[in-house]
């Protein structure tokens, strides 16, 4: 089994996450999926919060969030995907859709990660939380989802009941 010693910088400094002798800067990453109505950079991100290692696909998982939150980025959070072979990453963010960062085996041949996109806190109180799967190919420079949409959920705030649900998924 590998072992990774794995640490991060100072609250008041751009994120980078240290593993062993090699630096991650993570504040220069751009996730892969929309965050809240388009892409974001990480640099909003300075502490890490979690760290999964997935050891047979050689894949290091981190959480990381502003601290200390204030207001609407309380609700922000990235999950840096990490290949600890071929030393590439990539991104992906949500905002209020909770912290969960796990991998799936779906009908790719690569490992996925299900990301969360949110569109909301308009005029109208509709907010929409989009699914997609994104197979994780370190080959490649940006990350295509396998479908459009995986699932989505529309919500009414002002009347505090879903309007639909959409998925997209094999039976």
């Amino acid at each position: 089994m590998k072992i990774f010693f794995v640490s991060f910088s100072e609250l008041d400094d751009s994120l980078k996450i240290y593993i062993n002798k090699d630096t991650l800067n993570i504040y220069k990453l751009i996730t892969q999926n929309i965050v809240e109505n388009e892409k974001q950079q990480v640099d909003y991100a300075n502490s890490l919060l979690e760290v999964n290692y997935y050891q047979k696909l050689n894949i290091l998982m981190f959480l990381v969030h502003f601290y200390p939150c204030t207001g609407l980025g309380c609700g922000v959070n990235y999950q840096v995907v990490y290949d600890t072979k071929n030393k590439k990453m990539f991104a992906f963010g949500r905002f209020r859709t909770g912290f969960e960062m796990e991998l799936y085996n779906y009908d790719s041949n690569l490992p996925c990660f299900l990301s969360k996109s949110y569109e909301g806190r308009n005029i109208e109180g509709i907010e929409k939380i989009t699914y997609q799967l994104f197979p994780l190919d370190f080959s490649a420079s940006e990350l295509k989802p396998l479908k459009n949409i995986f699932a989505q959920t529309v919500y009414d705030e002002n009347k505090n009941e879903m309007i639909s649900f959409q998925k997209q998924w094999l039976e």
